[in-house]
């Protein structure tokens, strides 16, 4: 069996951005790639744990875990404090302080290992830079993977010579690396157009996924069991991902609808301070109801008791263009989902699979029409959906897995 290095900050039991990393590692050996795990042995700077994800990890994976050098007070207070943008320490990321360490060890597992090739995937982009190190010592073959935009996001404000900096980085990465691979056509076409002179097939999309053990086939068939019409929302509330405009469509919707007051429960899990802020200064706490962090495993717990299932993004071209791994999992249990999305990626796989309903997320009077319509749907017994199977399955992680293993295997000149 082949080895390839896994340079990933983000692995579990860091609880950001795992999901696709380690499901991909889980499934490479059924395909004859063995991962060998680079990652952090803590983040100051991310210090959120699921240890229930670490089941996913096969005896075999060797994870070897180094130092990183953080300072919240640093990279995070101290810009504040300062009144600078705080971009002028995060060159390319908040995560730099893993590089040395990163790179030392990248070395030693490559030698000791005997690696085939190199695997990196962002975010944090300081993955993206270990791997090109590596690859330049080392000439292995180099899989550069895009979970998000490097220079080209708008969540973030760039000083002018950050983003020339950041921008020389990015290009020495999407030249050297061997296939830079994307969570979607958008995301790959944009990097693509952007460095034109590279060949077009060197450039591939591999979307998220879902693995079919996390969800029993009884999950989509069983219903609430409170009584009440249950929509539950998993994840996090940040940036333009805003829930306002929800909250208060259902503020409206129970005062025009008395009988609602008893029957509805929206539930949101995850970092949703937003929401339960506003639900508390709305007089909703009875109605909305909300968890803080829990594991991947207790999230899909909340999610099976479900009627429904709410996704949220904002109406920027970043949105347009998203398509968290959250969606995926969302498609595997198998309840209808109210999509509160723009146009674009997400809004075109909520169809295809024909597993909801799409509204934009700032359509108040539609959002109320869309929540009323799957009331009564519920009411009648008639909320379930037909989803379209052969959508579903191109997104099974053993499937996506193999694509990788494939590309490994071109570029290794591995027989298959």
């Amino acid at each position: 069996m082949k080895k390839v290095l896994w340079v990933s900050y983000l692995f579990p039991p860091l609880n950001c951005g795992v999901g696709r990393q380690v499901k991909i590692a889980k499934y490479l050996p059924t395909y004859g790639w063995l991962p060998v795990v680079l990652s952090a042995k803590r983040s100051r700077l991310r210090p959120v744990y699921d240890v229930s994800v670490m089941k996913d990890i096969p005896q075999n994976i060797q994870v070897h875990r180094t130092w990183s050098l953080e300072s919240k007070l640093l990279m995070g207070y101290l810009p504040a404090l300062l009144h600078i943008n705080r971009k002028w320490l995060h060159i390319p990321d908040q995560f730099i302080g893993w590089f040395p360490f990163a790179l030392r060890k990248g070395l030693h597992i490559i030698r000791n290992e005997k690696v085939d090739a190199i695997f990196s995937s962002s975010l944090p982009n300081t993955c993206h830079l270990v791997a090109y190190i590596l690859k330049q010592r080392t000439g292995l073959p180099w899989v550069a993977d895009f979970r998000d935009f490097w220079t080209q996001t708008t969540y973030i404000s760039y000083p002018a010579p950050v983003l020339r900096l950041e921008n020389k980085m990015e290009r020495a990465v999407i030249t050297t690396a061997d296939r830079i691979t994307a969570i979607n056509d958008s995301l790959k076409n944009d990097l693509r157009n952007k460095y034109s002179g590279e060949p077009a097939e060197k450039f591939v999309t591999i979307t998220h996924g879902f693995d079919p053990q996390d969800f029993p086939a009884t999950n989509s068939k069983k219903e609430s069991s409170s009584g009440k019409f249950i929509i539950t929302y998993a994840g996090s509330l940040y940036g333009r991902r805003k829930v306002d405009i929800f909250i208060y469509a259902i503020k409206e919707l129970l005062e025009e609808n008395e009988d609602l007051s008893g029957k509805l429960n929206i539930k949101f899990v995850g970092g949703v301070l937003p929401a339960e802020r506003l639900a508390h200064q709305l007089g909703l706490d009875q109605v909305v109801t909300t968890s803080g962090w829990v594991t991947h495993q207790e999230a899909w717990g909340y999610l099976a008791d479900s009627d429904a299932l709410l996704f949220i993004l904002g109406t920027g071209k970043l949105d347009e263009e998203a398509s968290t791994g959250k969606l995926f999992e969302y498609l595997a249990i198998g309840k209808p989902v109210l999509a509160l999305v723009p146009e674009g990626v997400a809004s075109n796989i909520i169809r295809d699979a024909n597993v909801g309903i799409v509204v934009n997320p700032e359509n108040k009077q539609a959002i109320k029409q869309a929540v009323s319509k799957m009331y009564d749907r519920w009411l009648s017994g008639n909320l379930r959906i037909s989803p379209n199977k052969e959508v579903i399955e191109q997104y099974d992680i053993r499937v996506l897995s193999k694509r990788f293993a494939t590309i490994f295997d071109e570029l290794t000149g591995r027989q298959i």
